[in-house]
């Protein structure tokens, strides 16, 4: 379940309610689409009544996403979602509980929050070691390689009000247990940097022409000038793109196609990846001067299914007749940005491996160096309940793939 997140439209300014991975804001009002973006992460209070005493807001890291363990005896997974303490102060609560995914929040600014803004005596490694580690026991033991794709991080701030020397929640009103003197937190460091919600207008560069794009779209797209543009730096960048069209009606899902070699494991071609994970397949003349591309869904899925289409299409390597244009229709958001894509590149060569007892000797050394990439749209024929490539054998339920991006 993800967060409810309120904010003022910056153009008419009606109240606008939307889900915490959204990175696209429409309001319900004037129908101005804004792209969100901020330096980092995104800041959040916990929606609550001003009350008596002195304010403070007290930082919890937040991870929403999935872990990816890769290990001596394969690859282990698992979607994490928690929101840790981010202070050392042990009289404080120490997680937030289920209260993110039950609460609205609002994002932080200096000018609505007079109160004291704690500072985190840890970065976001902690919590992301944290996530890492939640359930994954045995396999830790025998850790060859750890990464977070299709992650959420956030701060929210829980506010505590302080009145006549005790702690009370700003959200409920209720003291916390009594723990002694708590006056020692107004001596606590304060974050002082400035932290604000930037927007952007949804607007295409090119032409400017409305671009198109669900709300959790880290992508948006213009279907006039048939270009596509992402979010970096507080501006839009545009981004390389093909479809590989098929006759017929088609559900097209994106794919960030990769160029992939590894000096140190010895794979320079798709003949030498072919080798080196030693797929059951003639070696084809040709092959040594093929080029080797990772391709990593677009969107987020379920960490199982996510492992399987990159590890399909990766093997396949068998794309053909792709267009410079956008599916004229059925093109699915992109939800997973390009620098997660890579970070995944290494625990889908993990997944294609054939003899995973081969893992510990092979993943360590393979320094997985990345080339030009591509935003590339594949046709899936659609039944009332998959979404179906037979040249490959794979079938996606097509709940599972609505589902992904709330994930």
């Amino acid at each position: 379940m993800n967060c409810r997140v309120k904010e003022q439209c910056p153009q008419c300014g009606a109240p606008v309610e939307f889900e915490e991975t959204a990175r696209v804001l429409q309001c319900p009002y004037c129908g101005i689409r804004n792209i969100l973006y901020a330096d980092d992460w995104f800041h959040f209070v916990l929606e609550h009544e001003p009350r008596e005493g002195e304010l403070f807001l007290v930082p919890y890291l937040r991870f929403r996403g999935s872990v990816y363990v890769c290990h001596t005896q394969g690859i282990s997974h698992r979607i994490a979602d928690l929101a840790h303490l981010a202070v050392e102060d042990h009289r404080l609560p120490p997680s937030l509980g289920f209260r993110p995914q039950t609460l609205t929040m609002n994002f932080f600014s200096s000018q609505s929050y007079k109160g004291k803004r704690l500072k985190s005596s840890f970065g976001i490694s902690e919590v992301l070691n944290r996530a890492g580690r939640q359930g994954m026991g045995a396999q830790l033991r025998s850790l060859l390689y750890r990464t977070y794709i299709g992650e959420t991080l956030s701060c929210i701030y829980l506010p505590l009000y302080l009145r006549d020397g005790r702690l009370f929640d700003g959200v409920t009103g209720d003291p916390l247990p009594d723990s002694g003197d708590v006056s020692i937190l107004g001596h606590a460091p304060e974050d002082t940097n400035p932290w604000h919600i930037s927007f952007l207008p949804a607007l295409c560069p090119r032409c400017g022409w409305n671009l198109e794009g669900e709300q959790e779209s880290v992508i948006l797209t213009c279907s006039n000038c048939d270009s596509a543009w992402e979010t970096s730096g507080g501006t839009l960048h545009r981004i390389p793109f093909e479809t590989a069209t098929i006759e017929g009606k088609a559900v097209y899902l994106p794919f960030w196609k990769i160029k992939t070699f590894s000096p140190m494991a010895g794979i320079y071609s798709y003949a030498d990846f072919i080798r080196v994970t030693n797929q059951p397949r003639v070696e084809r003349e040709e092959w040594k001067s093929q080029d080797f591309y990772s391709w990593i869904p677009a969107f987020k899925i379920r960490p199982g299914m996510f492992l399987k289409l990159a590890r399909r299409f990766t093997v396949e390597q068998a794309i053909q007749g792709t267009k410079a244009v956008m599916p004229s229709q059925g093109g699915h958001s992109v939800t997973l940005p390009l620098s997660e894509a890579m970070q995944s590149v290494r625990v889908v060569f993990a997944e294609a491996m054939r003899a995973k007892r081969a893992l510990e000797e092979i993943l360590p050394k393979a320094d997985f160096c990345m080339g030009p990439s591509t935003l590339v749209y594949l046709p899936f024929h659609e039944t009332p309940h998959e979404l179906i490539r037979e040249d490959l054998g794979i079938s996606i339920q097509k709940t599972t793939v609505a589902l992904g991006s709330r994930l």
